[in-house]
Order: C-alpha cells, then sequence, then structure tokens
C-alpha cells in the first residue's frame, strides 16, 4: 500500500507543480485526462505491451519489445523516471533468460 501510495502522491504532485494533466489513460476515453490518476489506470497504460525473445534453429537470434508511447513516456516523467530505466529492465530480462534465472 506504501508503494501505491508513494506512485501517486508523486505523479499526482508533479502533475500539480507542472499544472498539467494526464490524458489518454481512460479505457475508451483517449481525451479525458485528470491530474490525479489512480495508480490502477497508470499500470493500465503499461498492459499489452510485448516482448519476445527466442533463438532460432539456424542459430538467428530474435527479439521484439514494444516502444514506449506517449503516454507511458509522459508516466516515467512525472515519475521522475528516465526512459532508458525501460531499456534497461528489458536488458536484464534478457540477461536473466539466458543465465536461466527467468524461465521463458
Amino acid at each position: 500500500l506504501r508503494a501505491i501510495g508513494i506512485v501517486e502522491f508523486c505523479v499526482h504532485r508533479k502533475l500539480q507543480e507542472d499544472q498539467d494533466t494526464l490524458q489518454g489513460i481512460y479505457p475508451g476515453n483517449p481525451r479525458r485526462s485528470t491530474a490525479s490518476p489512480s495508480v490502477d489506470l497508470l499500470l493500465e497504460a503499461f498492459n499489452g505491451m510485448d516482448f519476445f525473445i527466442t533463438d532460432l534453429p539456424n542459430g538467428q537470434h530474435f527479439e521484439q519489445i514494444s516502444p514506449l508511447n506517449e503516454v507511458q513516456r509522459k508516466i516515467l516523467y512525472l515519475l521522475d523516471l528516465p526512459e532508458s530505466i525501460y531499456n534497461k529492465m528489458t536488458q536484464k530480462v534478457k540477461y536473466g533468460l539466458r543465465m536461466g534465472t527467468i524461465s521463458s
């Protein structure tokens, strides 16, 4: 509960400081905006992202990672997190898959 509270507090405070709102997080109503989004809506904005890694029998390695959209970039900004955190996270997942610490 503390983490949820901290996330919401940080986003609400940053939106208030910037005198801004967050748009594009309400399913079915992309133009609706809010200055106080819930953590559920913030997390839902990242739902459906794909992360696919496979090694083909011919030795080729293939990976596909969904790029961040504008709403996701703004959420990271509001949380004072660099966009590079997403790439670092995907690198750690790839490393864990190769080392066997994460099952595919």
